[in-house]
């Protein structure tokens, strides 16, 4: 399809048109430059870039890229804070058709040492040479913004893009896994594109200000980011500081005029607790990422509210987003939000331990399909085996290949899907999916311990935390400092228990395993 078919089918914005089987995503790119050249697409700060003139900037850098060997499907490790520069270097790896390995340079070293050795980048782009050097990079190649500006302002201002087709891998995002070896989930181009057209409750209209809060390793920026460009809105970069700061946040939206904002349950909480009418002037807010807790919802309904509140899940392997609901006040009457149903081009199915689907009304585990799977996980061909099967039958007697979530729903009586929880000990705190198992095999690495368990902790305001259950091998009074400083050098800190208990020993059940059941009278029995 011609780049002026494209920008005509993106004037009228008509959904229905983009098949994300059709194409990737660097052409619908082109059709918006093409459309409005003049439009500002980034905001940042003091700073505006319009369409134009960003892309400009993003053959630059996809010119200095490919003669360091950049090609289709490179992995190429991304180190660079939210900004302009950053989601130009984002838009030139779309143009090569590379694998973008976005770094959280909040990580730990090891942890950014493993990404960048699992997922075999090639090149390391970078903004400081201090960012440089906490990537550890090793011999390979560097382009690092500090101290390589000049030779990319001296690269063509043009570059001719190769073919970009729906099944080619565009990121490599690692979920957040807690015994040193992390879970590459490989996105194909055609996952991005289902999701930012054809959804009501999702797609961005040309124009709309949309703010980026999220870390580019985080899966909801592929939403703020992709979801605004490839629509002809406009990116409103908020910085984490401010995101984390109510007030901060509360003055950003109405300061910066922002029309679309997605956030994470927890904060969507923290806001709706300590200022419900703060999204008032959002055409709509989408939250997502945990257990959606009623009442926040219904104080933020029954202040000022958006023109829309949409409740989203869904997994990074399936692409962001996979379902949504637009929350009203009565749905908020129960204990819960429903997950709605789900967006195009994806299918839900609640199935049993065995894979057969459930009865209706009775909870199975949550599993998708659809154009949003993943390709799988970097060179973890048993895992991805595991978790996304192909099953027989599900639909119209055909085979189908479904990515099983691990969480537990069931339909309601409106058709909606009502999220249950985990089907195992994975749980997830401000965004960050955390198995509670792994943490305690990381503790277990200390040699400081006999054994241990973790467990979550939900206080009564709805905030989450883990607590640590341990059994030292020797008495120490400095136990506790000592299990944190060692899990804070190995993971980041959302994985680090705020709460050790140290026991003789684990409680016991008839069966002879560990009495989970047990253990928050023990955390009582010590607050």
């Amino acid at each position: 399809m011609s780049i002026a078919h494209l920008a005509a089918k993106a004037e009228g914005n008509n959904p229905a048109v983009i098949d994300p089987n059709q194409g990737g995503l660097s052409d619908l790119w082109h059709a918006q430059v093409a459309l409005r050249p003049m439009d500002i697409a980034v905001h940042w700060g003091v700073k505006r870039i319009t369409y134009d003139a960003l892309d400009r900037r993003a053959n630059q850098f996809a010119n200095a890229l490919k003669k360091l060997g950049v090609g289709e499907e490179t992995p190429v490790a991304l180190a660079m804070n939210q900004g302009i520069e950053a989601i130009a270097a984002l838009v030139a790896l779309l143009k090569l058709g590379a694998t973008c390995v976005p770094l959280d340079l909040q990580y730990p070293r090891d942890r950014i040492a493993y990404i960048m050795r699992d997922s075999q980048a090639q090149v390391l782009l970078s903004e400081t040479v201090t960012d440089e050097a906490k990537c550890m990079a090793g011999s390979i190649t560097r382009l690092c913004m500090e101290r390589d500006r000049a030779s990319v302002a001296r690269e063509p201002e043009s570059f001719v893009a190769p073919d970009d087709p729906p099944e080619r891998r565009v990121y490599i995002m690692y979920t957040s896994g807690t015994t040193g070896r992390p879970k590459g989930a490989q996105i194909l181009a055609r996952g991005i594109r289902r999701l930012i057209f054809d959804n009501p409750l999702l797609v961005v209209r040309p124009g709309e200000r949309v703010a980026q809060t999220s870390n580019l390793a985080f899966d909801m920026s592929l939403y703020e980011i992709w979801g605004t460009l490839l629509n002809g809105g406009l990116v409103v970069v908020i910085a984490k500081a401010t995101l984390l700061d109510s007030h901060a946040l509360r003055d950003a939206l109405r300061d910066m005029r922002v029309d679309v904002l997605s956030i994470g349950t927890a904060v969507f909480n923290m806001m709706a607790q300590a200022y419900p009418d703060a999204f008032s002037q959002l055409r709509r807010l989408i939250v997502g990422g945990e257990r959606a807790n009623a009442r926040t919802f219904r104080a933020v309904l029954e202040s000022k509210p958006p023109e829309q509140l949409v409740h989203a899940y869904g997994p990074t392997e399936v692409s962001i987003y996979s379902t949504t609901h637009r929350v009203r006040l009565q749905d908020t009457l129960g204990g819960s939000v429903t997950i709605g149903q789900p967006v195009a081009h994806t299918e839900v199915f609640l199935l049993d331990e065995h894979l057969r689907p459930v009865a209706p009304g009775q909870p199975g585990e949550l599993c998708l399909a659809g154009a949003g799977l993943a390709r799988g996980y970097l060179h973890q061909p048993e895992l991805t085996a595991e978790r996304f099967p192909t099953v027989e039958g599900l639909k119209d007697g055909q085979a189908l290949r479904i990515y099983r979530t691990g969480d537990m729903a069931r339909w309601d009586e409106n058709g909606n899907l009502e999220f249950l929880g985990r089907n195992d000990h994975q749980v997830k705190i401000y965004g960050h999916r955390i198995e509670l198992d792994e943490v305690a095999k990381m503790l277990l690495q200390s040699g400081l311990l006999w054994d241990a368990v973790v467990t979550l902790q939900e206080r009564a305001d709805g905030e989450k935390s883990l607590a640590a259950f341990v059994v030292p091998k020797e008495p120490s009074p400095n136990i506790e400092e000592a299990l944190r400083d060692f899990m804070l050098a190995q993971v980041s800190k959302q994985m680090v228990p705020s709460r050790f208990v140290v026991l003789e020993r684990l409680p016991v059940n008839a069966n002879g395993k560990t009495d989970r059941s047990a253990l928050p009278a023990l955390l009582s029995s010590r607050s």
